[in-house]
């Protein structure tokens, strides 16, 4: 999928999801994805973000050329927990992957700091996947009817939110992380229909 942004005449070497604060706070933030690639137009290419694949190494790279260009807001997507490789595994495992992230979110947090930019997490915690460590000590823990089949979509299940050991897990987990770091914004996302 295509989508036109923005012209502009150099190429960007890197790609990054930054927010720039507007001087007049009632206007929306708007949000800049510099892609490593343009059409030949000069327009940009949206690929979304740098995809699962990422190291701690590649995010300093590219928030230093987001300070370059005056960013804001460095904004750290999906892929930072558990095991997540893919978008098939790691949904509810909310604890950092210190193999991506060896510094962890706050060693992390703190070099964007230190370039001039806030930092913002991703997070999705209302759902699970089927391949995590979450789904394979709770799969009672996903809305579902008992004795039916389960409604998988986007490689997912939605987590229970009626439970309380479901909610204590959540806010125990997420406020754990955030607040092992200075997160100055939180992405939470919300990628598919409750269907049960």
């Amino acid at each position: 999928m295509r989508k036109t942004m923005t012209k502009i005449k150099t190429k960007p070497q890197r790609m990054c999801i930054a927010c720039r604060e507007m001087k007049d706070k009632s206007e929306l933030v708007r949000v800049v994805k510099l892609p490593d690639k343009l059409d030949e137009n000069g327009e940009i290419i949206e690929k979304g973000n740098i995809e699962l694949d990422f190291t701690g190494k590649k995010l300093i790279e590219m928030a230093k050329d987001a300070s370059e260009l005056g960013v804001e807001l460095f904004v750290m997507d999906d892929g930072w927990f558990g095991k997540r490789k893919d978008d098939h595994a790691g949904l509810g495992d909310w604890y950092v992957n210190m193999k991506k992230l060896p510094s962890g979110i706050g060693g992390l947090a703190k070099k964007v700091n230190d370039m001039g930019l806030k930092f913002g997490l991703w997070v999705e915690p209302e759902m699970i996947s089927e391949d995590s460590d979450l789904y394979r000590s709770h799969p009672d823990w996903c809305i579902h009817v008992d004795e039916r089949k389960r409604t998988h979509s986007r490689q997912q299940f939605v987590l229970d939110l009626t439970r309380k050991d479901v909610c204590d897990y959540i806010v125990d987990a997420v406020c754990s992380v955030l607040k092992s770091a200075p997160i100055s914004y939180v992405k939470w996302d919300m990628n598919r229909n409750v269907t049960e």
